[in-house]
């Protein structure tokens, strides 16, 4: 399935004090990597996703989105950073999924650092996740000039 993303007005900010920490504006933060796109999660709530949101409605699953195992990386030609995790069989069975969200690494990098804020959320149909079915959520965020 395919579906438009919303990044929440929490993302917007994200990307804005990246953009001052590129600029050599002041981070901001202890870990350089506070801000960076590093999990994702998956959750049963399909409400559709608004721009208010700070976290996924019921959220069952997290996991780190590797850089080093082409999770993430860029296109230059789409000017898109594509994400692309699999959750594998075996993993948050027996829950019937119907939204996912990118979080960033937070304080200290790790899955329960309360500092860690959502970027984006999509909710999507319903499916039950059994023992047998692996998943991969790929997300694609892009650039786009308007002339």
């Amino acid at each position: 399935m395919q579906k438009k993303n919303q990044i929440t007005n929490i993302g917007r900010v994200i990307v804005c004090e990246l953009l001052n920490q590129w600029a050599g504006g002041t981070p901001g933060q202890a870990n350089p990597d506070y801000n960076t796109i590093g999990q994702l999660a998956i959750g049963t709530n399909g409400t559709p996703p608004q721009i208010t949101d700070t976290a996924l409605l019921a959220e069952v699953y997290r996991s780190y989105i590797d850089p080093a195992a082409s999770e993430i990386y860029t296109d230059p030609v789409l000017f898109e950073v594509i994400i692309s995790k699999l959750i594998p069989a075996g993993t948050a069975d027996g829950y019937t999924l119907s939204e996912a969200g990118l979080y960033t690494q937070g304080q200290t990098g790790l899955i329960t650092d309360p500092d860690s804020r959502l970027y984006a959320r999509q909710a999507h149909p319903p499916f039950l996740k059994t023992p047998t079915t692996a998943v991969t959520y790929d997300w694609r965020l892009g650039v786009t000039v308007q002339v």
